[in-house]
């Protein structure tokens, strides 16, 4: 591997064992915080799918509570409809196939990215995750206050508690990691996400102005817009970037069949009918 600012270059199929390595010293071999994402095209940046389809809007969805609100998100997701929420995997292996796959069927030209994002993660039944999934379905501005009162539940003591926790990710969101209950449920509804260890990071919302301070909030306003900029995904410090060269995408791939028993077939046998 090369280094050059601060993006790693593979520079063979070898380099595979070196990303271990490399990250294991970087962040004191904390890899149950580390989460991949592989992309087939470098210069692509990391941004949810429903900012980079024509439908701004994310989908709404009829739920009785967060849990059904955060399963039929996560649902849509993996079937292919836009929303917010950008897939992540905490197997390097699966983010290293996502980085490859279009070398399975035609002659690439483009260079692939494996991101790696060392962060602490939420389980799927967290408040943070509650909260974050309510404001997918806002419709039209909210002040803080007001939305906390109506969605505050005993995990805290008081609205202003509950305030102090949704100013700190509402900007920069954060990383899901569903647990081993949420995965082996979804093998009846959702076995794709399954196969790929699937978590995501999903982004907050965009404030009407800055919070200071936690006593201006009184007038601040939550927007019904996702929050792009992310201190999480843009700094080395917790994402690092690999560049997969478009010449060694057919022997990873190949790596990746043999000795992990990674294809599309495996990964996707919610259409192809078998499993992993």
């Amino acid at each position: 591997m090369k280094k050059i600012d601060y993006v790693i270059e593979l520079e063979s199929v070898n380099d595979i064992e070196n990303i271990l390595k490399y990250l294991g010293e970087k962040h004191n071999n904390e890899f149950d915080k580390m989460f991949f994402r592989g992309q087939k095209d470098e210069s692509w940046p990391l941004i949810p799918s429903v900012e980079r389809s024509h439908k701004t809007k994310e989908p709404k969805i009829r739920a009785n509570n967060a849990d059904e609100l955060f399963r039929g998100i996560a649902k849509l997701q993996h079937t292919g409809r836009p929303t917010r929420f950008l897939d992540y995997t905490s197997d390097l292996f699966v983010a290293l196939f996502f980085a490859c796959e279009d070398a399975e069927t035609c002659e690439v030209e483009t260079n692939g990215s494996l991101y790696a994002t060392w962060y602490d993660y939420r389980p799927e039944n967290n408040l943070d995750v509650s909260s974050v999934c309510w404001l997918t379905q806002l419709k039209k501005p909210v002040k803080i206050k007001d939305f906390c009162k109506k969605h505050l539940t005993n995990e805290y003591d008081d609205v202003q508690d509950y305030i102090s926790c949704l100013i700190s990710f509402i900007n920069n969101g954060f990383i899901v990691k569903p647990s081993d209950e949420f995965y082996n449920e979804a093998l009846s509804h959702n076995p794709n996400i399954f196969a790929q260890r699937g978590c995501f990071y999903i982004p907050g919302n965009r404030l009407d102005s800055e919070i200071t301070s936690i006593k201006n909030f009184d007038n601040v306003k939550i927007l019904p817009k996702i929050e792009l900029t992310s201190y999480i995904l843009t700094n080395p410090k917790y994402t690092t970037k690999f560049i997969i060269p478009n010449g060694i995408k057919k022997d990873i791939l190949n790596y990746l069949k043999t000795q992990k028993n990674i294809t599309r077939q495996t990964l996707f046998f919610e259409w192809y009918g078998n499993k992993k």
